[in-house]
Formats: C-alpha cells, structure tokens, sequence
C-alpha cells in the first residue's frame, strides 16, 4: 500500500496526537481558552501540532478485501472526501456544494479557516460495509467509493459489544428516508448566517448523513458524542473536527 499525506483535511492535516487538538476551523473541545468565541469552541492555534499528519493509504480494494480488511473495526466512523472526477459530474458536484456550505458556516466564526474537505458521514459495519443515509438509510459497500479518502475514526474504549450494539441499532431504521429539510436548514444557514434556521425548517423525523452518525452514536454508544449542541448542527466536517479533538485514531485510506 502507497502512502500519501491527508494535508487536505485539516490545517496542515491532522495532528497525531492525543487529546484535543486543532482543525483551523475550530473544534467543540474541553478546555477552550478564555478567547474562544464561546464555550467550548477551540479558537484556530489552539492545541494545533505542525507538521504531524496521518498519512493515506492507498488500497487496493480487492487485496483489502482478501485480507479482511485489516485495520477496520466494527462501529468505526467513516467521514468521506470525494474529489473531482469528470467521470461522475453529478456526485463530483454534490460533494463540492456540501463542502461549499460547510465552509461558509466554519469561516463565518473562523475567517482562516481553509477549505471543508469532508462531505459525508457513515457507521462501518464490518465486512468492508457501512451504514449510510443515502436517500435512504441503508447498507453500502466502500467499492462505491472508488478514489475517494475514506477516513475511519476509532474511539478506542468501545469495546466489543459496544460496537456490535451500534452496528445492530442501524438496522432497524433501513430504508429511512433522507432529511431533505435538514439539509435545506443548513442551506440557509450557510446563505443568511443565522443557525436558527436549523430549528425553524428542520426535520426531526428524518436524518441527513452526518445527523444520522450522531444520532446513533447518542443513542447506544456515548451520549455525549458531538456535544455541546445538536446532532443537526455537526455536518461531516464538523463530527471529523470534533472526533480530532477528542482523540479518536482516524485511518485514512484512498481506495483503488
């Protein structure tokens, strides 16, 4: 497997390390500084190691697959960059947007902050499978996502049963539907700067992808995933923010 740098993912990549730590836009975190623009929020330079990054895998699918996919726990988190391909304009163009929006809302409180690289969120389930709001909540394979950095989070006091009991509590809410208003809440967000949009115009009923990973997680594994606020509020860069800076190990792989 060929290694590259994920320099894209966080200012001046991730921090390998322990404990809270920095991406540029600002990470819920314990022990923000008295400056921080309000509790909880990490302000850019805090905690920030330069020049440590995680570096990416590049995996062939069907080796990894051979192999059992070696490094992947069940219950990990998945957050996923898709760069552009001409080849697939829609899919390109959709992950640009979201990525376009979550930059918006991050710079809105960070003005240095760069670039949002993550744009969607899954649970893996094992197998090389994961547990994905797609249009509907349903089980994908991670050959569907071919040249994309598939980052896999850990946190590594799960234990056993608690990652087989995330994975089992997914599988009642296959085939739920997509939060079409939730992602229209962030829209205006993004356009107007005011997150009361999130409760005026979301859907408690619905999920999107990152909201559906948190929810979960809420719900079975630790209650204060992605706390302080709402899981509607911690889009996919900001749950990859937030794991960062609570030391979960991420694995960066690039499937080929």
């Amino acid at each position: 497997m060929a290694e590259g740098s994920h320099d894209r993912l966080h200012w001046g990549g991730f921090p390998a390390q322990e404990g809270p730590h920095l991406h540029a836009g600002g990470l819920s975190a314990p022990g923000a500084g008295v400056d921080s623009p309000q509790p909880g929020i990490v302000a850019p330079g805090a905690f920030y190691a330069a020049g440590e990054t995680v570096p990416v895998e590049e995996v062939d699918l069907a080796d990894f697959a051979a192999r059992r996919y070696p490094g992947l726990m069940r219950g990990m988190i998945v957050t996923v960059h898709r760069p552009w391909r001409l080849l697939s304009p829609l899919d390109s163009t959709l992950a640009w947007r979201i990525r376009e929006h979550q930059t918006t809302i991050i710079r809105a409180q960070f003005p240095e902050a760069p670039a949002a690289t993550e744009h969607h969120a899954m649970i893996y389930a094992g197998g090389g499978w994961c547990w994905s709001q797609d249009d509907e909540f349903r089980l994908v394979h991670v050959r569907d996502y071919a040249d994309c950095i598939l980052t896999f989070w850990d946190h590594l006091d799960w234990d056993k049963p608690t990652r087989n009991g995330l994975v089992a509590e997914c599988a009642p809410h296959n085939g739920r539907r997509y939060g079409y208003r939730d992602i229209g809440a962030i829209y205006a967000w993004a356009v107007t700067g005011r997150e009361g949009w999130l409760e005026r115009v979301g859907d408690p009923e619905h999920w999107i992808c990152s909201e559906a990973v948190c929810a979960l997680i809420r719900s079975w594994a630790a209650a204060d995933y992605a706390t302080p606020g709402s899981c509607l509020e911690h889009f996919p860069q900001r749950l990859a923010n937030w794991m960062l800076a609570h030391g979960y190990r991420p694995l960066a792989l690039r499937i080929a």
